[in-house]
């Protein structure tokens, strides 16, 4: 035996006698929910805004200023050229390096030829100090070393 099952033929929201089916909601209700719902993000919003507005400080942006020097400035390439014109001209020209006209500045070209002139002997001190060490076994030959003390029964040495 086979159960069948009923299959309603009658629509769906509608009674067994054919009428629709009356709302179980109010929509006055509903519209009333949605209002309040409205108000109270309205309310929540404004209280948001208004300690925001009394609580973070807004900080202003300053009043634009002069950058002190150096300034950039639109001939930045007639500059370096200015500047790397002057260094050449520095490094080829004959000058007193200080104030005291002591020390006297040689042109770079001429430098480079006396320390070639040299040979070997291009990184020998210019000039020498008086009580430095020639070589570094100078040193070594100058220290004195403690004369050995003898030990229980040995002879001792005598000192020239």
């Amino acid at each position: 035996m086979s159960t069948e099952t009923a299959i309603p033929t009658t629509p769906v929201g509608h009674h067994a006698r054919g009428l629709p089916e009356p709302s179980g909601v109010d929509a006055r209700h509903l519209v009333w929910v949605a209002c309040g719902t409205l108000v109270f993000l309205g309310v929540t919003v404004a209280t948001f805004a208004t300690i925001f507005n009394n609580e973070v400080s807004i900080l202003t942006v300053p009043a634009p200023q002069i950058f002190p020097q150096p300034r950039v400035q639109a001939g930045e390439t007639a500059e370096l050229h200015k500047l790397l014109q002057k260094q050449q001209q520095e490094l080829a020209s004959y000058r007193w390096a200080n104030g005291e006209h002591t020390l006297v500045q040689i042109p770079i070209e001429r430098a480079m030829a006396i320390i070639a002139q040299k040979g070997a002997q291009a990184y020998a001190p210019v000039a020498s100090i008086p009580g430095a060490m020639a070589s570094p076994d100078a040193g070594a030959e100058r220290a004195v070393t403690p004369p050995r003390t003898p030990v229980h029964g040995e002879p001792a040495e005598k000192s020239p």
